[in-house]
């Protein structure tokens, strides 16, 4: 008998969404045969405006109309696909889900916590390592994977760098790792700046190495890590994680496994830690609250387990399957495509919380979703004909892709239409 039959029930059961619901083809065809029928509707609608514009020879004015034409098919598929999830919204707490207990402690795996940061404030980093410290799992380690500058352009010294590689240092019994990525000059080129820095650090250069940003740092984590561990939970450092949600996700994946099906990777929800902190974290707060506590779960549903990059128990055998983490400004979303193309691992969402902070001012606001824009279009053009190439995907999967991969491109070109 395997041990986890033996298990007990310690802190109840944890709902899990995997996708390839009975009803994905059905919502798909239905979005797709709407979005059609409205693509000739416009056209039939629009045909004595092109015949007229033909007559009087307005050759830029038929070149617009063509352009718009020939965006709106693919655009108008993905908003009626993301209309019809919002109009099934109401009743997403009746879709199925599977449900696992939550496993005795002692039937729990070792896991590896792993924070990637850079230049991040102490003020930030330091409350979510002692909270992480206070966990009440039974085996687990916490790795900082770092590549800050000690010294900026100025050759001040990032203080915040050394307030969280002491804490680090000083609780390294507790099974704190602390993992270095770095380049340039070396600290004792820099005599005031080696007679602050710890003996392990002397040596460091000063500069943190770029490489592969977030994924560089990840990668050397995983890299590093004990054979032991063999799930890693990847957080940022402004999230917080509740007690039970380590339990609960890998109680998933090692039910899941036992079944002899491999995880690729189980995604949290990730909930606002700061929704008062200022009224445009409020607003995203509840925006998000609906987005992942509830859009999330049907996209999940009737399409692909999304990967946002934190909040998210990765297995190590999916991990090396892919060679690491691509080094992309989206590493998650690049990630979780390659996995997608090996066909040989599950990903599931999982309904149980990791908590992120909001940004709190429209520039921090417009720096997160620049560079979500900018990674998902990289991804879109370096991964969309391959996941369709792929005989590993359905199609109404690779039709979820597409709309996740295209919406910041399409978005854009609409807004500028109007323009022209």
């Amino acid at each position: 008998m395997h041990p986890l039959e033996n298990s007990t029930v310690e802190r109840g059961s944890v709902k899990v969404i995997s996708g390839r619901s009975k009803w994905a083809i059905a919502v798909h065809i239905v979005a797709i045969i709407l979005a059609t029928t409205m693509f000739i509707y416009i056209i039939y609608s629009l045909a004595p405006l092109y015949r007229n514009l033909i007559k009087e020879r307005e050759w830029v004015a038929i070149l617009y109309l063509t352009l718009a034409c020939l965006i709106i098919p693919p655009y108008w598929s993905s908003v009626t696909y993301r209309t019809l999830l919002l109009l099934i919204l109401p009743f997403s707490s009746k879709l199925k889900c599977q449900t696992f207990k939550v496993l005795d402690s002692k039937f729990l795996m070792p896991v590896s916590i792993v924070i990637a940061i850079r230049n991040e404030p102490a003020s930030i980093v330091i409350p979510l390592l002692k909270s992480l410290l206070k966990l009440d799992y039974p085996d687990y380690e916490i790795v900082i994977t770092d590549n800050s500058d000690i010294l900026d352009d100025r050759n001040k010294i990032n203080r915040d760098f050394l307030d969280i590689f002491e804490f680090a240092k000083t609780h390294k019994t507790r099974n704190f790792r602390f993992v270095r990525r770095d380049c340039g000059a070396r600290s004792y080129e820099f005599p005031e700046l080696s007679r602050m820095l710890h003996p392990r650090l002397k040596d460091a250069r000063v500069k943190g190495n770029l490489i592969g940003g977030k994924a560089g740092n990840l990668n050397a984590a995983l890299n590093s890590a004990n054979e032991r561990y063999k799930w890693f939970l990847i957080l940022d450092s402004d999230s917080l994680l509740p007690d039970r949600t380590l339990c609960q996700m890998v109680s998933i994946a090692l039910q899941v496994e036992r079944t002899h099906q491999s995880v690729g990777f189980i995604q949290g929800v990730l909930s606002s830690a700061n929704p008062n902190e200022s009224s445009l974290s409020n607003t995203l707060s509840v925006i998000d609250e609906i987005y992942y506590d509830n859009y999330s779960r049907l996209k999940s549903t009737f399409g692909v387990v999304s990967n946002w990059g934190h909040g998210v128990l990765v297995s190590r055998k999916a991990w090396e399957a892919t060679g690491g983490f691509p080094c992309e400004i989206s590493e998650d979303l690049a990630w979780a495509n390659e996995v997608l193309l090996l066909g040989k691992f599950e990903n599931h969402h999982a309904l149980c919380h990791t908590f992120e902070t909001k940004p709190v001012t429209w520039k921090a606001l417009k720096i997160q979703r620049n560079r979500w824009a900018k990674g998902t279009t990289i991804q879109m053009r370096k991964q969309l004909f391959p996941l369709w190439k792929s005989d590993k995907l359905l199609w109404y999967e690779k039709m979820d892709l597409t709309y996740d991969m295209t919406r910041y491109i399409f978005t854009s070109i609409g807004c500028l239409l109007p323009f022209f």
